[in-house]
């Protein structure tokens, strides 16, 4: 069952299940918390999981003031007050993972842990902001459903698909019919628009984890293994299978790794 809150003006859904010390697991780009299905029961057996949908995915509203990275994590920290926790573990798949780390920066002393699944901590760079603005000119010209598609279809290894199509058509045909045109633009800009917090990870003391998949067209290996010395406690996982969506093609480790970073 869904939990709610009312943020801002906004109606915002999240999962909670377990009971235990809380970790926020934050799902990515044109997803919603139902990524995280196959693994939070394992997770909920010794934490509070909370997995929130983030405002225009899922059950939750589109904001209607201008959505930002920081909005998002503050929304977190909304959360995690309403549910009387004075700090969580902040874990989070893509987009995500930039959530947990601006939660980082604005809540240092409410951040016990915190987790990277195909993500990272930098800024979009020049290139990476111009192919937004592509992004947000085809979804203005053509919709989103044909963003969409394309978008979900690139986050998988190529053996992942030939192998499990019926998953990656379903993940794009829930998106299609859940995510308004004005979520997508807004997520977009959100992420063209975030600040680097490269120095938040390197001041960083409590442990991080690291999921990073080698064959991840969207996140470059080179960029992710960049921030794994930053921090001083990193545990890190490189997986030669598995591309952007660790979750999914690479469920049994990454629920282990989850596991054991959670209960260590």
């Amino acid at each position: 069952m869904l939990e709610e809150i009312l943020y801002r003006n906004s109606r915002i859904k999240y999962a909670k299940v377990g009971a235990g010390k809380p970790v926020f697991l934050i799902h990515g780009f044109c997803e919603d918390h139902t990524m995280f299905d196959g693994i939070i029961d394992s997770l909920a057996s010794t934490c509070t999981i909370i997995c929130p949908d983030l405002p225009g995915f899922g059950g939750s509203a589109l904001s209607e003031e201008t959505l930002t990275i920081d909005w998002m994590a503050t929304l977190m920290n909304a959360i995690l007050e309403k549910e009387n926790f004075s700090s969580a573990t902040l874990i989070g798949h893509s987009l995500g993972g930039y959530i947990a780390i601006h939660f980082a920066a604005l809540y240092p002393e409410k951040t016990a842990a915190l987790g990277f699944i195909n993500s990272h901590v930098f800024d979009d760079g020049d290139e990476r902001k111009q192919n937004r603005e592509k992004s947000i000119d085809f979804i203005k010209k053509h919709t989103a459903r044909l963003f969409i598609r394309e978008l979900i279809n690139n986050l998988f290894s190529e053996e992942y698909k030939k192998e499990h199509t019926e998953v990656v058509i379903a993940l794009i045909k829930n998106a299609q019919e859940t995510i308004s045109d004005a979520a997508v633009i807004a997520a977009l800009e959100a992420m063209r628009n975030r600040e680097d917090k490269s120095e938040t990870l390197e001041r960083f003391t409590k442990p991080v984890l690291f999921i990073i998949g080698k064959k991840d067209t969207t996140i470059p290996l080179a960029q992710s293994l960049s921030q794994v010395s930053l921090p001083a406690q990193s545990d890190i996982h490189i997986r030669g299978e598995a591309a952007h969506m660790s979750v999914y093609e690479d469920k049994e480790y990454t629920q282990n790794c989850l596991l054991n970073f959670l209960n260590r």
